[in-house]
């Protein structure tokens, strides 16, 4: 490889093209030349290189048509949107969120390490129930609920609606029927489990 120095500054006579490894010589490939100029140009198009070229704007280098560039590929990606939910809420515990969070690397002041949330959709009333372990280890330490209704036929009491409770301990089942979903929560809170 040869060079000039003018005013501090060597003029290299050839060409390098960078890619995955730097590659100089005196002789490359118009394929070559014009990847160069579309990397130099921040990944111009295939369309806007010619433009340039026809102008006389890449030094009087003409161009091809570019290979695959998987950089073009990846920079032009955009994230999707979610769609938007499905679900309406006409009243007061029609649709309940739900989480466990934990293990906290600190525990309460309880001593609790999790915690499981509900937020009722239509009200957004939050309820959060603080737990010292994940899994049950003695009576009504972890329960599971489950609301059923309304039913197209109430029952003979009236009731349209159906809660269970169930302790993953003992595995004993508690069933209450409602007339109104309202009453899941005093259910639970009368504490006749």
């Amino acid at each position: 490889m040869k060079g000039n120095k003018v005013n501090h500054l060597y003029h290299l006579h050839g060409s390098t093209v960078m890619g995955f490894a730097a590659v100089t010589s005196n002789s490359i490939s118009e394929n070559d030349r014009t990847k160069l100029w579309h990397m130099r140009l921040d990944h111009i198009s295939e369309r806007g290189m010619t433009t340039l070229s026809k102008r006389g704007l890449l030094c009087g280098e003409h161009t091809t048509s570019l290979d695959f560039c998987e950089h073009c590929v990846i920079g032009k990606q955009c994230r999707v949107r979610f769609s938007k939910g499905t679900h309406s809420t006409k009243g007061t515990l029609d649709y309940i969120h739900s989480d466990l969070w934990g293990p906290a690397q600190v525990p309460s002041k309880g001593g609790a390490l999790y915690f499981v949330t509900f937020i009722d959709e239509y009200s957004r009333k939050v309820w959060i129930y603080f737990l010292k372990r994940m899994q049950s280890q003695g009576t009504l330490d972890y329960i599971h609920s489950d609301l059923w209704g309304p039913a197209h036929v109430p029952s003979k009491g009236g009731a349209l609606y159906f809660v269970t409770f169930i302790d993953e301990y003992s595995r004993k089942v508690w069933i209450y029927f409602l007339k109104r979903k309202n009453d899941v929560f005093e259910t639970f809170k009368s504490g006749k489990l």
